[in-house]
């Protein structure tokens, strides 16, 4: 959302309304994932482009194929089923943070920090099947620049996410029994209790 205009995604399409519904417009068809940031950034099959919402125009800024879209200062953090990779949202060069098969494709930001879950099933597999289990693992850290991931917490998870409030939190997507956590309980970064 920005200013009085909602954005989301329906049936890979990316649409902008009102806030009352109204003025529905399609911007985008064949987008997989999609988030907003001084523009409208978007995965399709085989890219990660920016939609320039000025002018309605768009650039490749590069070639993935990502599931995972996550916008934070000028930068885009992606995930494909190698790794977990970051591009300047103006364009430039892909730098690859983690080399992994088995990072979830969900992502949070806690300060310096990309959260995700080191699952122990590759996301090849995991994407390829309907399973009605939780991609089960583990909350690392990554720093935005890069370097060494560091486990966070020996708990069991399947996904870090952000709400509205930029409250983080861990969740389990089958289990409906409460079991939602505070990253903050969790983290210890830079030496910050856990």
């Amino acid at each position: 959302m920005t200013g009085d205009t909602l954005y989301y995604t329906l049936d890979d399409d990316f649409h902008s309304c009102d806030l009352s519904g109204g003025n529905d417009k399609t911007l985008l068809t064949g987008v997989y994932s999609a988030c907003v940031g001084n523009n409208v950034y978007y995965v399709d099959s085989d890219s990660v482009s920016v939609y320039h919402l000025k002018d309605k125009s768009t650039d490749r800024l590069c070639a993935a194929v990502a599931y995972t879209l996550l916008y934070d200062d000028k930068t885009l953090y992606f995930t494909t089923l190698d790794g977990l990779y970051c591009v300047p949202a103006a364009g430039g060069n892909v730098k690859c943070l983690v080399k992994s098969e088995y990072i979830s494709p969900r992502l949070a930001i806690k300060g310096d920090y990309i959260l995700y879950v080191k699952t122990y099933t590759a996301q090849s597999i995991l994407l390829d099947q309907d399973n009605d289990d939780d991609p089960k693992g583990m909350l690392y850290a990554v720093s935005k620049n890069g370097g060494d991931p560091v486990k966070c917490s020996g708990r069991l998870l399947c996904a870090v996410f952000v709400t509205p409030g930029k409250a983080y939190y861990l969740s389990s997507f089958t289990d409906y029994n409460g079991k939602v956590f505070s990253v903050d309980d969790m983290l210890k970064l830079d030496g910050e209790a856990g």
